[in-house]
This record gives C-alpha cells, sequence and structure tokens, in this order.
C-alpha cells in the first residue's frame, strides 16, 4: 500500500465556483445551515457583499430569530432551488451533506468550499495552518505513513489528509461518528492496577469510561482548567476513590497562561478572557504511571514536553488529540518516538468533520 499526497483543489475549486454562481444571482433565496461562530462570518459576508437572505436553518433549536433572521426547519424551506451554506464543520459534515441532498437541494455549498473560493472569509478553527504545513513538510507526511502499524491507521491518514489539505468533503465518508471507542481501542490493554492521568478532563467523561473499563484501576490524576467544568467533573466523579483532582491545565512548564472558554474547546489564546494555571505534569506527578489521556485543545505538543520524565521512565499507553494543530500529525510521534524509540503508533478518527483525530502510541 502506498501513500502520495495529491492536489485536488483545482477540480474541488472548479465545481464551487459553478455552484457560487447560483448565490450571487440578485433574486437566489439564500439561507445559512447551522449557528456557530462561521454564521456569524457569513452575516457580515452577506452584508458586504450585498446579498440578503431568507433566515437560519437549525432543526435543533426552540429559538426562533437569530441576530435579526428567522429561524427554520430545513423541510420548512419552500423553494428547493434555495443556496444553502453548510456552516457545520466539526464531526457531522457528510451527514449534513446527504441530508440536503435527501430532502431535495441541489444547490449547497459547505464553508470549507465557500472559503476555498474566497479566502478573505475567516478561516476554520483548526484549519489555519492545513494546507501550509502538508504542501511544506509531505516528506514528514510519508514518514508517518511509514511507521504506522496497521491498514486502518494508514487509510486513516490517507483520507485525513485528503480532507485537511483538499477539503474533499467524500474522503469523510470512510468514517463514523461514533465515540464509543475514543481512548479504548483494543490495542490499548488495559490492566488491574492502571494508572490514568486525565489531561482535559473537562466534565469526566472520559475518566468515567476508563473506570467503566478498568474497575481495579490504582488511581486517577484529573487536570481541567477551567473551574465550572472541574466542579462539575469532581461532583461527576465523587463516587470513585483514588482521584486526584487539579484544576489546572498542563503545559511545558508551570505558569499562568489566557485562555478562551468555549463549551468543551476551551484553548489557549493571547485573546482569551480568563486566566487559567498550567503545570508541567513532570513537576506534579511522582507515581508511576500507564496510560495517558490528551486533548487539551492545542496544547498537545507543549503539554508532552512537560511529561518527558514520565514517558521516559514509564513508557505509559499514550492517546494524544492531533487535530487542533496540522504540525502535531508529525511532530508528536516525532517527540515521542525520540523519548522512547519502541513504541507502535496508531491513528483513529471519530468523526465525519474535523474533530476527534487520536494517535495512540503503545
Amino acid at each position: 500500500m502506498s501513500f502520495k499526497i495529491i492536489n485536488k483543489k483545482d477540480s474541488i475549486l472548479k465545481k464551487t465556483k459553478k455552484l457560487t454562481e447560483v448565490l450571487y444571482k440578485k433574486n437566489t433565496s439564500r439561507y445559512i445551515l447551522g449557528i456557530n461562530d462561521l454564521t456569524d462570518e457569513l452575516l457580515v459576508y452577506f452584508e458586504k457583499n450585498q446579498l440578503d437572505i431568507e433566515g437560519i436553518i437549525d432543526d435543533f433549536t426552540t429559538e426562533k430569530i437569530y441576530k435579526g433572521y428567522p429561524i427554520v426547519k430545513m423541510l420548512d424551506i419552500p423553494n428547493k432551488n434555495s443556496f444553502i451554506i453548510s456552516c457545520v464543520v466539526d464531526g457531522k459534515v457528510v451527514q449534513i451533506c446527504d441530508k440536503l441532498v435527501n430532502s431535495g437541494f441541489k444547490n449547497f455549498i459547505t464553508y470549507f468550499h465557500l472559503r476555498l473560493f474566497d479566502p478573505t472569509l475567516k478561516q476554520i478553527h483548526h484549519c489555519e495552518n492545513n494546507i501550509y504545513d502538508i504542501q511544506n513538510n509531505m516528506q514528514k507526511y510519508y514518514w508517518l505513513y511509514s511507521i504506522l502499524q496497521d491498514y486502518k491507521s494508514k487509510e486513516t491518514l490517507e483520507n485525513i489528509i485528503d480532507f485537511r489539505y483538499n477539503f474533499n468533503i467524500d474522503s469523510l465518508r470512510n468514517f463514523k461518528y461514533d465515540l464509543s471507542h475514543q481512548y479504548f481501542e483494543d490495542f490499548v490493554k488495559l490492566d488491574s492496577y492502571e494508572v490514568f492521568v486525565d489531561c482535559g478532563g473537562w466534565l469526566g467523561d472520559t475518566t468515567l469510561k476508563f473506570i467503566e473499563k478498568c474497575p481495579f484501576y490504582e488511581r486517577v490524576y484529573f487536570f481541567e482548567p477551567i473551574k465550572e467544568y472541574f466542579e462539575k467533573a469532581r461532583k461527576n466523579l465523587s463516587f470513585y476513590d483514588n482521584i486526584f483532582f487539579f484544576n489546572k491545565g498542563t503545559y511545558s512548564m508551570d505558569q499562568n497562561l489566557k485562555f478562551t472558554k468555549n463549551n468543551s474547546s476551551s484553548c489557549i489564546s493571547n485573546f482569551g478572557e480568563e486566566t487559567v494555571e498550567v503545570v508541567k505534569l513532570d513537576n506534579v506527578i511522582n507515581h508511576k504511571i500507564s496510560y495517558i489521556k490528551m486533548d487539551v485543545e492545542g496544547a498537545e505538543y507543549n503539554s508532552l514536553i512537560g511529561a518527558e520524565r514520565l514517558i521516559e521512565t514509564y513508557k505509559p499507553k499514550l492517546a494524544i488529540c492531533v487535530y487542533h494543530n496540522q504540525e502535531d500529525f508529525w511532530r508528536v510521534p516525532e517527540l515521542i518516538l525520540h523519548y522512547n524509540p519502541d513504541y507502535k503508533v496508531f491513528l483513529r478518527h471519530y468523526t465525519q468533520g474535523l474533530l476527534e483525530t487520536v494517535m495512540y502510541f503503545v
């Protein structure tokens, strides 16, 4: 099996240009599908380009108005020739496109493709560096492909790179939205008396799943920097013993950093509205550990730098999210294999969108 990164953007852009001819026609009925920060970006974009919209499509909210625009259900749109731009990018991109087709709509594109057509639009979070990094580090991606341990890992990398480099939505059809095995794949062998380190614990969901899988664990180290989520997690986990709670994030050194709070994807940001304490794992944990999970919204690489002693000494199993920063696909395995070259590397993706690509080291 061979792997070659192919530039398909020209052909995808050609199809997008043909579709957008309808978008800019004077009498077109236009809708935005989904409500998030990209919705706000499109509202500004439409106003700047003097394009009216009929409303916002959201089949799940009970709200009727968003920023002065009516919220409608997809099935309630009378004109099947309407032009729809989907702002769904995180987890169910394919599902939404298929739903539009099955509902009779032909004139629609995703925000991915509109942004490819018009780069003045705001870039999607987690896509800021995709094209540049892949274009300039192809040999590193070929190296990564060569060290992946199984066919599914290699296939995952092929499809994810096709999506993240070309914004080829069809490559996402090879995945399902299924989080049931995330962090607990069959090749992640759990023994009795595991010591689990949950970095980016949020509400405690992963720790709860770990306890279910490994009821005879020895202890858990739980890290969550946002006070609100930390308190909810501590309540959710209050029935279990030997959990050491830290209302802190993880990083390469102990310090205070600005954080932007955004539901489950709060992250370090120079423009953040909150200040949180982050710590170096090597300075906090003085005990043998067996499994580290990291979903720390872009701070994974720095957090791994802060866990060098732990990884070199104990060779714990690792599950590291790599979708936040494009370069993490290759620089994370480079770093981990520098610490310990005996790791075997696996890759899995758990959505039909940008989120939840996890690299495992076992």
